[in-house]
């Protein structure tokens, strides 16, 4: 079975706690944190399903990639983050050990939450 990452965050940090599955479950302990709770929200079934994923294992949801392209159609628009000196640049598309330009939605909303007007999946850019 699969789960967001957050949630597999919130399930080693409980086991690490030392906490059963019923104080995992509860929504209104202190420091569960807003992405969880709305995850167990959206639907009845996830009580279910964390806790196969507590007690059977499980693996972790890859998250969607994007590039934020300011300029459609100009390869030289996209953002692109120098992990060297953590500015923000624009610059190719091209992911190296220099540049990420790759990122999650909550990477970008991190940045800038008016990036997601310019965010693409990765797998529609085919440059």
């Amino acid at each position: 079975m699969k789960v967001p990452q957050f949630v597999a965050d919130w399930i080693e940090k409980k086991k690490e706690n030392g906490d059963d599955l019923l104080v995992a479950l509860d929504k209104n302990w202190q420091g569960m944190e807003d992405s969880v709770r709305d995850w167990f929200d959206a639907e009845k079934e996830r009580y279910e399903l964390f806790a196969r994923a507590w007690l059977d294992g499980y693996e972790v949801e890859k998250e969607p990639l994007y590039y934020v392209r300011f300029i459609p159609g100009n390869s030289a628009s996209y953002l692109n983050l120098r992990r060297v000196d953590k500015g923000l640049i624009l610059n190719t598309c091209g992911q190296d050990d220099v540049y990420k330009t790759k990122f999650t939605e909550k990477e970008i909303k991190n940045m800038n939450i008016n990036y997601l007007a310019f965010a693409v999946p990765v797998e529609e850019v085919t440059e």
